[in-house]
């Protein structure tokens, strides 16, 4: 039967690849292979997701399973998968051994990076461990890294992953002085190899991709809202002002739920997936787990591919719960010098 399906596969394959063409548009390049457009000169391949939300219903362990499934056959190899924050659906105990139990069954990337998100900090009052020590527990569980807090960095491929994490429990972020401080001087070391740097956070920059009209998701002009709403809160202008001090930084947060969205959804609504400040590139995640809201393109189980080279990144939006490129989406950011 093998020799049949691969007759078949051949056959029909010209044809797949036509109604691709034909259907990208709205459906995405369902044809495309799952690999960098540049093996050779690739330096980091890197997933990102963001806002997975995971808990015990059978449709979410399922999107997840596809979605892990999805990354490990990639034809070239993740070398890191990032979990943007809020794997969890609560914070619950029962959510962590369940991230675990899923992901020890798969190997979606050569190395795993978790970062905190609210939901993950809600972890109920009677619990024999509060969210930080939760978080530190199965952190090290699923991904192998021993961390002591809620922020913490790596080197990938020469590269330095930061996740920023909440210390509080709202929907905003709250940092320390200490998380701002240690963040500058971790961003200043990391900046003497002249590689770009990663930094993750749950919540954006505020007044960011839309914020806060996207966060309360209503155009009801009786709304009050602050601009700190859904974003990062008070340390907002802080942090802003040590990424700034950086060549090629890429800020990626998830959070708010906004769908995929370009330039035009920002020229005529004011918010979009990537805003660029110089060679502070800003990057909202949409949510992995359900529809999203906004933006141009609001499926579930999408995700950012990432590839880095020397001379630039490429950022390739994906459905890996579908398996479709949406390579209308698909953003060049070219490295400084």
């Amino acid at each position: 039967m093998k020799w049949l399906f691969r007759i078949f596969r051949t056959v029909t394959a010209p044809v797949i690849k036509l109604l691709s063409l034909i259907f990208m548009p709205v459906f995405g390049n369902f044809a495309a292979p799952y690999k960098a457009k540049d093996e050779k000169n690739l330096r980091l391949n890197m997933a990102v997701l963001s806002d997975i939300h995971l808990r015990g219903d059978k449709d979410r362990i399922r999107k997840l399973h596809n979605g892990l499934i999805d990354l490990e056959k990639s034809k070239t190899p993740n070398d890191v998968m990032v979990s943007v924050g809020d794997l969890t659906d609560h914070g619950e105990p029962e959510h962590w051994e369940l991230a675990e139990k899923i992901f020890a069954d798969h190997t979606p990337a050569k190395e795993l990076f978790l970062v905190l998100g609210n939901h993950d900090t809600w972890t109920r009052e009677e619990s024999a461990k509060n969210s930080e020590e939760l978080f530190i527990e199965y952190n090290k569980k699923i991904s192998g890294k021993e961390i002591d807090g809620m922020y913490f960095s790596t080197v990938i491929n020469g590269y330095t992953f930061i996740a920023l994490g909440s210390e509080g429990d709202s929907c905003n972020a709250d940092f320390s002085d200490e998380q701002v401080k240690w963040l500058d001087e971790t961003m200043e070391k990391a900046a003497e190899n002249g590689k770009p740097i990663f930094v993750f956070c749950h919540q954006s920059i505020n007044v960011t991709h839309g914020l806060p009209y996207t966060w309360s998701r209503k155009y009801d002009d009786g709304d009050v809202l602050k601009p700190d709403d859904g974003g990062i809160g008070e340390k907002s202008d802080e942090i802003l002002a040590i990424l700034k001090k950086h060549k090629n930084v890429f800020y990626m947060s998830g959070h708010i739920h906004l769908g995929i969205g370009g330039r035009r959804s920002f020229a005529k609504k004011g918010y979009a997936s990537v805003e660029n400040d110089g060679s502070l590139h800003k990057i909202n995640l949409p949510c992995f787990m359900f529809l999203n809201h906004h933006g141009c393109l609001n499926s579930t189980g999408l995700g950012f591919q990432f590839e880095v080279y020397d001379d630039k990144v490429i950022m390739r939006p994906r459905s890996y719960a579908s398996r479709i490129w949406y390579s209308k989406f698909n953003r060049v950011f070219t490295l400084e010098r």
